[in-house]
C-alpha cells in the first residue's frame, strides 16, 4: 500500500502496520499484531479508534491510560452496541403508542379526511400549523410508496391511521407540538397511563403536563434518532431539558434528588434522564422486562476485573449512575 494525501486537510492513508505503530507510540497496548490488525479490519480504525481514543485518553494528551489495550476499546465498543440495541427496541414500541392515540385523537375529534386533519384552523397557532401541515402534506403527494399509494389512488384520501404510521417520529412530533388542549391531553394520558391518577381538574396542572409530555416526545425522540444512525450515546445530551417540577410527579428521591437534579445535571437531559422518561411510559411489564434485560447487560459486562472497569468507565462517561437499575426500579409503577 501506497500512503498518499487528497489534500492538506485530510489525513494520510496509512497501512494497518503503520497504524498499528502509530498506536503503540501513544502507549496503546498491543499484545497480538495480527488479532489488533483483523480488529481494525472488522470495525474501521475510525470506528473502533477515533470515536473512543477519547475515553481513554489522559486528561489534556493524546496519549492513551496506562494498560490500555485495543481489546479494551473493542470490548468499551461492544458494550455500547449493545446497550443501544436494548434501548432502541423500547424506541419502537414508545413511537407506536404515541402514533396510535395521536391517530385515534385525531380522528375521533377532527376527522378522517385529509382536508380536515391538515386544516391549519383546527389547531392552535395558526401561523406555525400552517407550516406543519402544508409540509405533511407534501409529504403524502411526494410519497409513492404503499399503503399511502394505494390509498391516494382508491380514495382519494389518506386516514389519520395510515399517515401517522408513515412519517417519522420527529414528524409525529411536530404534529402533536400544534394540537389543541383537548387533543394534547388525551396523548398525555395515553403516554403516561401508569400514573394517569396525577391528572387532577386542574386546567394549569394539566397544562403542565403537556409541556412535560412535549418534552418527553423530544427527548426520547432525540435519542431514538442517536440510536437509529449508531451514533454514540456516550456525551450526547438532547436539545431539550426536563423541569424537575414535572419529573418529581413521576419519580421519588431514590431515582434523582433534586440536589443531583440542579447541581450534577444528572437526569436533565443526558443518557440517565432518556432511561428514566423511557421507562415513565412504560407499562409496569415493559418496565420490568427493560430492567431484565439492563441487568443481563450488566452482568454479561462485568464479569472480570477489567470488564468491570470498562463498564464503570461506559456508565461515568454516559452520566449513568452506577446504581443505575436500583433507581429505574425505584420508579413507581
Amino acid at each position: 500500500m501506497r500512503c498518499f494525501s487528497l489534500s492538506k486537510n485530510i489525513p494520510k492513508f496509512q497501512t494497518y502496520g503503520s497504524l498499528i505503530k502509530n498506536l503503540r507510540s501513544k502507549n496503546m497496548i498491543i499484545e497480538n499484531e495480527t488479532d489488533a490488525i483483523n480488529l481494525l479490519k472488522e470495525n474501521g480504525y475510525y470506528t473502533l479508534i477515533n470515536r473512543y481514543k477519547g475515553d481513554f485518553y489522559i486528561s489534556n494528551k493524546s496519549l492513551f491510560e496506562r494498560d490500555t489495550s485495543i481489546n479494551d476499546l473493542y470490548k468499551y465498543k461492544l458494550i455500547e452496541t449493545d446497550f443501544r440495541n436494548i434501548l432502541f427496541k423500547y424506541t419502537i414500541i414508545f413511537e407506536q403508542k404515541l402514533k396510535e392515540s395521536i391517530s385515534y385523537t385525531l380522528s375521533k375529534d377532527i376527522g378522517i379526511r385529509t382536508s380536515d386533519y391538515l386544516n391549519p384552523y383546527n389547531y392552535r397557532n395558526k401561523n406555525k400549523a400552517k407550516q406543519i401541515t402544508g409540509f405533511i402534506n407534501k409529504k403524502i403527494i411526494d410519497c409513492h410508496d404503499d399503503p399511502v399509494k394505494y390509498y391516494k389512488n382508491h380514495y382519494n384520501d389518506i386516514p389519520p391511521w395510515v399517515l401517522v404510521n408513515n412519517i417519522t417520529l420527529g414528524q409525529t412530533r411536530m404534529l402533536f407540538s400544534m394540537f389543541k388542549f383537548d387533543q394534547s391531553d388525551y396523548v398525555a394520558q395515553q403516554l403516561i397511563s401508569p400514573n394517569k391518577e396525577i391528572f387532577s381538574n386542574n386546567r394549569n396542572e394539566r397544562e403542565e403536563l403537556i409541556e412535560f409530555t412535549r418534552n418527553i416526545i423530544s427527548i426520547i425522540s432525540d435519542f431514538r434518532n442517536t440510536l437509529a444512525h449508531g451514533r454514540r450515546m456516550v456525551h450526547f445530551n438532547s436539545k431539550t431539558k426536563l423541569k424537575y417540577k414535572s419529573l418529581k410527579l413521576f419519580i421519588t428521591p431514590n431515582v434523582i434528588t433534586k440536589n443531583e437534579f440542579y447541581t450534577d445535571k444528572l437526569c436533565t437531559n443526558d443518557p440517565f434522564a432518556f432511561l428514566v422518561v423511557l421507562s415513565i411510559t412504560m407499562k409496569s411489564t415493559q418496565l420490568d422486562n427493560l430492567i431484565i434485560q439492563l441487568k443481563e447487560w450488566e452482568k454479561t459486562n462485568t464479569g472480570t476485573i477489567n470488564d468491570k472497569k470498562l463498564f464503570t468507565k461506559f456508565l461515568s462517561n454516559s452520566k449513568i449512575p452506577q446504581d443505575f437499575i436500583q433507581r429505574l426500579n425505584n420508579i413507581p409503577k
